[in-house]
């Protein structure tokens, strides 16, 4: 089966643009913590992704993407879909002995963080701990 969709394109130059580039360009300073998360649309994209391959190929592709209350910068928050990269970097990188901190310290590179950032970094650290607390 093939399927169509029509969708608005904006032509820039040499190049076109379409929803998801005004979508990301939308939330890309928005989050306030550290990792890839999706943008509103793409995480009903995702729910409907997820919900599609479980009904029709009885498959779980949710392994990689965890749906977390989304600190913002303006303070509200929001349930969006994030990369789950704390449980790929933990199960690769953690000694059972560390702490959340020291393994996110390890990630970011021991890099001083600047207080601008620390907000994110508190943030990053939270949702660490939120989606690794199943498997340590």
């Amino acid at each position: 089966m093939v399927l169509f969709l029509l969708v608005k394109l904006k032509k820039r130059g040499a190049h076109f643009v379409g929803p998801a580039v005004d979508d990301a360009a939308e939330y890309f300073e928005l989050p306030d913590m550290i990792g890839v998360c999706f943008t509103p649309r793409a995480t009903i994209a995702m729910e409907y992704a997820l919900g599609w391959n479980r009904k029709y190929f009885q498959k779980e592709i949710g392994q990689h993407v965890v749906k977390y209350r989304t600190p913002l910068k303006n303070k509200s928050e929001i349930d969006l879909y994030q990369i789950n990269w704390p449980k790929a970097f933990y199960s690769t990188h953690n000694k059972p002995d560390m702490s959340a901190e020291s393994t996110l310290s390890i990630f970011l590179s021991k890099r001083n963080i600047p207080l601008l950032a620390l907000s994110k970094y508190t943030n990053s650290l939270k949702f660490f701990n939120d989606t690794t607390k199943d498997f340590r």
